[in-house]
């Protein structure tokens, strides 16, 4: 905390930790997929249950909190939108180098796994009908079915982050407001 003129004041997060809380989603991703799949196996339905439908709104509610955050650095808008949803674009480029550029054989799948930690992260249960309007055949399960869905995890991710740099620069400026009239 830092004590000035206006008040007290709440010191900005260092930018590298930003940077590198844009990464929470992927390993959130990967526990909800983790505990999921073993919950399901061992019978207990009730955990994996609880995991898939309470972390990714917990994602959601964190990565609003970290567009709040983006918005009180000194970047502007693009390249918070950039840096903040970084780990999404790259999680989607390794996506489609995995799934579109490589045959079973030749497929990393510690890359593969890695890349779907973020479109785990997301609410899949809340969207996933969305995807299938960009689909010919919504009676099947394919890969360009989860392309489709990772797009759409991807722009609501965004979408979620933009709000929450929204918010935290409107925020910011009614407590500046605030001060200067107090």
């Amino acid at each position: 905390m830092k004590i000035t003129k206006k008040g007290v004041q709440i010191m900005h997060i260092n930018k590298w930790l930003l940077w590198l809380l844009t990464f929470v989603p992927v390993p959130a991703g990967y526990l909800i997929n983790l505990v999921t799949a073993n919950s399901f196996l061992s019978g207990n339905t009730i955990t994996g249950r609880f995991w898939y439908y309470c972390l990714p709104l917990a994602v959601l509610v964190f990565w609003f909190w970290l567009g709040c955050q983006f918005s009180k650095t000194t970047w502007s808008f693009w390249p918070s939108m950039l840096i903040g949803n970084m780990s999404g674009i790259l999680s989607l480029i390794l996506f489609v180098w995995q799934f579109f550029g490589h045959n079973d054989a030749t497929r990393n799948m510690f890359i593969a796994g890695l890349s779907q930690g973020f479109l785990c992260s997301t609410p899949m249960y809340l969207f996933s009908r969305i995807s299938i309007l960009f689909d010919s055949d919504p009676y099947t399960i394919d890969i360009y079915d989860q392309l489709y869905l990772y797009i759409v995890s991807v722009v609501l991710m965004m979408a979620i982050f933009m709000l929450g740099y929204y918010y935290g620069i409107k925020s910011r400026k009614n407590n500046d407001k605030s001060v200067e009239a107090s």
